[in-house]
């Protein structure tokens, strides 16, 4: 929530995808803050995927933000749609910020379409013994994903001015 905050105010647009947890907050924090989000579906625009985010999704396109699909209407979703999906919000990014990742998860696709795309990846630590932080943490060890060590300093190593302070020299 910090990070979608303080990246939403200081101009950027907030792309994950919708999903339940960590997406849905990254969506709703930058609309909270006032920014912009723009939310990739592994579903069709029609077929708003997980149901319980469609008023979320109804609330970015309101604040003017965008839904994004390659799936035409109509279509049914599949497991292979939630990869492409991951594909298209690296691709769509200057930078990918994973927050969890636990073995095998999602985040852990599009950290590798974001290397594969020649992305900057970063990524936040997390306790040693988390299942959630387990990718975090061995992107971070293996030096393929830089240290988030807070939002604001996320905000100036890309070269942004966090929201009401002075940059740090």
């Amino acid at each position: 929530a910090e990070i979608a905050d303080e990246l939403a105010r200081a101009g950027v647009c907030v792309i994950s995808g919708l999903a339940l947890g960590v997406d849905g907050v990254a969506h709703r924090s930058a609309l909270d803050a006032g920014g912009l989000t723009a939310a990739v579906l592994p579903s069709p625009i029609d077929r708003v995927y997980p149901p319980r985010h469609r008023a979320l999704a109804k609330d970015i396109v309101a604040a003017g933000g965008v839904l994004l699909s390659e799936s035409p209407p109509g279509r049914t979703t599949g497991k292979p749609d939630f990869a492409r999906r991951n594909r298209i919000v690296s691709g769509l990014a200057d930078a990918v910020v994973i927050v969890e990742a636990p073995d095998r998860s999602g985040a852990l696709l599009t950290a590798a379409a974001a290397c594969d795309q020649g992305r900057d990846l970063m990524a936040v630590p997390g306790p040693i013994d988390s299942v959630a932080s387990r990718g975090c943490n061995r992107l971070i060890a293996d030096h393929q994903a830089e240290i988030v060590t807070s939002a604001v300093a996320l905000v100036q190593r890309l070269g942004l001015r966090p929201a009401g302070r002075t940059p740090l020299a």
